[in-house]
């Protein structure tokens, strides 16, 4: 073979190396792209729900918050982003490992279709507050790594009173299909304004 041959197979090898290698790139920034989506979505999504189920003050001053409105919204606004369709909301409870709303003096859970009754905290301390329920995120979300987006900080920053949190899945780069072993979290409020 003359040089001129072996300079055209090393060609060719390194297009095809370089050609591969552009595909992984391509596939790891659609992926990331796909899930940077969906974050944004449900972000709004949990806002949507928190203010539907929002329904003013009580007369104490307390925020009044209708969970069964909060979480049908919720579930109708994510079949429609994972379905195209309203009518899949049981469809989508698979895809959510922890949804809770947390008040001053205790939170509930959502589980199977169902709010359960309220769990009253047994301090006043917020921090230990926080530790209840990042607790109770981390027991539900066992295996599931849960990062950070909103520039690293940790989700126990996100825990207040009044906040409606959710823990869904993310995308599996390997299938680009929704997966249960990272989850993500999104997070809304209520704040009173001044």
């Amino acid at each position: 073979m003359k040089l001129i041959d072996y300079s055209i197979v090393f060609g060719l090898i390194l297009m095809a190396f370089f050609t591969i290698n552009d595909v992984k790139i391509k596939a790891l920034n659609e992926n990331q792209m796909n899930q940077i989506i969906l974050n944004n979505n449900m972000d709004e999504i949990v806002v949507d729900g928190l203010n539907a189920g929002f329904l003013g003050l009580k007369e104490n001053g307390e925020y009044e918050v209708d969970l069964k409105i909060m979480s049908n919204t919720i579930f109708e606004e994510m079949s429609l982003l994972f379905y195209e369709s309203i009518d899949m909301k049981s469809l989508v409870w698979e895809y959510i490992n922890v949804l809770l709303y947390v008040e001053d003096d205790g939170y509930y859970t959502f589980v199977d279709g169902v709010w359960s009754e309220k769990e009253y905290f047994e301090t006043e301390s917020h921090s230990e507050k926080v530790e209840i329920i990042s607790n109770l995120i981390d027991e539900s979300t066992k295996g599931m790594y849960l990062p950070a987006y909103n520039d690293g900080e940790t989700y126990k920053n996100t825990i207040d009173d009044n906040t409606l949190i959710i823990v869904y899945c993310g995308y599996n780069f390997k299938s680009s299909k929704l997966d249960l072993k990272t989850g993500y979290m999104s997070a809304a409020c209520i704040k009173e304004v001044k």
